[in-house]
């Protein structure tokens, strides 16, 4: 290990307009034993250029430039890379508090914690903001976190939290590569399985920018797919830790809701593809073999009237009237958002 205490990990693909922002609030950071990693993915525009120039400049800063391999492939090459004691990561459209990272390694430091995770502040494109502390109440154990995560009380984004390195290493743990989205829960589902305790900052101190041309915001073919493995993470998680009934039911339910936020993605005005390609995704999407499963065992319990009528729909084997259902729902809702905006 360096005399660093954190290794700090920012992936980086054609984000030349955000980009100058993030690194200056790396610059300004109060904890100056930081070490800042960019990793360069393969991008096309001025990007790596910029990341050079930051390097350059500060001796704390290093690039690495890669061939496009994805976000996960890019932090994982990141963590390869760190000497600190802690990791944290910072997407390159976002930004953060001044002290940020040194009141993480100070909160982590003084108790020796596994993990330290902070709130954040959401932005939209209108200005508008959304605080997102951490105010459940339990104690500091790592089967309490666990049973917030499971509940829904705390993300698993990796950018507002610091992480042992000891544990990344010797576990090999690394983000799945492939993915574009949910690969932030396997990742954190797999480190919850090595902590023993955590600590909360509930601060605002990241800056969470809500951008609508960001993966997370564009809908994939792979939708369906990449949650179902979000949803298997967190079954392999109870699994190993010895999850309840409550808590398997719980994962269960959400995960049986985020079923019909996919079926809602696939017949979205954002989602472009023909109306056959539409049709053969919520096809898949109800026939999978977990869905059917979970439908079946808790389907008539939401209350939900949307979920209901879905519910319904795929029940009695009706998925035409379900696709028409869904094409004329979302359409309707887009028409409310436009005049509402």
């Amino acid at each position: 290990m360096s005399d660093y205490k954190v290794s700090v990990i920012v992936p980086i693909y054609n984000v030349e307009q955000y980009i100058n922002r993030a690194l200056d609030s790396l610059v300004n950071q109060t904890l100056k034993e930081l070490e800042v990693i960019l990793v360069d993915d393969g991008s096309i525009d001025n990007s790596g250029k910029i990341a050079d120039e930051y390097a350059e400049k500060y001796i704390n800063f290093s690039v690495i430039h890669k061939k496009n391999g994805g976000l996960s492939d890019a932090r994982n090459v990141g963590m390869k890379n760190a000497s600190a004691p802690y990791i944290g990561f910072i997407d390159p459209d976002d930004y953060i508090e001044s002290d940020m990272f040194e009141r993480l390694f100070c909160s982590a430091n003084t108790i020796d914690s596994d993990l330290v995770i902070c709130g954040y502040l959401e932005e939209y494109s209108d200005n508008s903001t959304h605080e997102r502390r951490i105010d459940f109440n339990s104690d500091s154990s790592a089967v309490s976190l666990i049973e917030e995560f499971i509940k829904g009380n705390v993300g698993a984004y990796a950018w507002n939290k610091l992480y042992k390195t000891s544990i990344i290493e010797s576990e090999g743990l690394q983000f799945p590569k492939g993915i574009q989205v949910v690969e932030d829960t396997i990742f954190f589902s797999e480190y919850l399985k090595y902590i023993k305790n955590y600590y909360v900052v509930d601060d605002l101190l990241y800056h969470y920018i809500r951008n609508s041309n960001s993966i997370c915001a564009k809908y994939h073919k792979r939708q369906f797919e990449y949650y179902r493995l979000g949803y298997l993470a967190k079954c392999s998680l109870l699994n190993d830790v010895g999850g309840n009934d409550e808590l398997n039911e719980i994962n269960d339910i959400n995960y049986l809701k985020t079923c019909y936020r996919v079926l809602d993605q696939i017949n979205s005005v954002s989602n472009k593809a023909r109306f056959g390609e539409r049709r053969d995704a919520t096809f898949l999407a109800v026939n999978d073999d977990t869905f059917q499963s979970l439908l079946k065992k808790y389907g008539s319990t939401l209350n939900d009237k949307d979920c209901q009528k879905k519910y319904k729909y795929i029940i009695s084997k009706r998925l035409n009237s379900l696709i028409l259902y869904e094409f004329w729902k979302m359409r309707i809702v887009a028409r409310i958002k436009y005049y509402l905006t």
